[in-house]
């Protein structure tokens, strides 16, 4: 399965409120899973990306990622806190801030 499929699910989970459109979307891309691939497939439906009895962390801080933010943006990182506080959500302040750049060159000044 293409990442892209499930982030396809992801979204249109987000504009559904309803609790049986929301499962409509999920059984499909349950349905149309290789068997190899389903228990990947829910463990990050469930936003997790290894089983609740594994310990293991990914590692990756939220400094890191405001970081990367501010590198590829050019935006500062006190600017990109602030509307993480007003957003609360990192990858939504990830999603507005990147939404109108098109292109970046492959070296930064």
């Amino acid at each position: 399965m293409k990442y892209l499929e499930l982030v396809d699910v992801y979204d249109n989970l987000e504009k559904r409120s309803g609790r049986l459109q929301k499962t409509y979307f999920i059984s499909k891309l349950l349905e149309k899973t290789d068997v190899e691939e389903l228990d990947k497939v829910v463990l990050l439906l469930q936003g997790r990306l290894f089983p609740s009895y594994d310990e293991r962390k990914i590692g990756i801080a939220e400094r890191l990622v405001i970081k990367a933010l501010a590198t590829a943006t050019g935006k500062s990182s006190d600017d990109i806190e602030k509307k993480w506080k007003s957003i609360g959500d990192l990858g939504e302040v990830a999603k507005e801030l990147t939404k109108s750049k098109t292109q970046s060159t492959l070296f930064s000044t």
